[in-house]
């Protein structure tokens, strides 16, 4: 199975299990309950993107070290991966039909900053 295939199948079906369960969560632990909550509940919606995204690598490629979600800064690490990549291809869909999730409607994901220097 394609990663693509793949990543779109884990999405399809954590949607259908959350779906049947909005009135408690899967989360059991609170204090990581409450991080998780203060970053989806947050009006900007940019964090929740990022997060869905880094935990959509990890669950695909499970070799990945989901604090390392910029190739370009990283390096060439075997356990580095494109957030970006993730959020734009995979995230990005569940704003559309049929999820029509409240997401914010662009990438969580900065581009790097230039390392050349510029002049005022």
């Amino acid at each position: 199975m394609a990663a693509t295939d793949s990543c779109s199948e884990i999405l399809a079906e954590s949607y259908e299990r959350a779906k049947v369960q909005l009135d408690r969560s899967f989360i059991s632990d609170a204090a990581i309950k409450k991080r998780v909550d203060s970053i989806a509940l947050s009006p900007t919606g940019a964090g929740i993107r990022v997060l869905m995204a880094c935990a959509l690598a990890k669950i695909d490629k499970p070799e990945i070290d989901i604090r390392k979600p910029y190739t370009g800064i990283v390096g060439n690490h075997p356990d580095a991966y494109s957030g970006r990549d993730y959020d734009q291809e995979y995230i990005q869909a569940l704003v559309a039909a049929p999820y029509n999730l409240p997401l914010n409607s662009t990438t969580g994901f900065l581009p790097p900053a230039s390392a050349q220097k510029t002049s005022c």
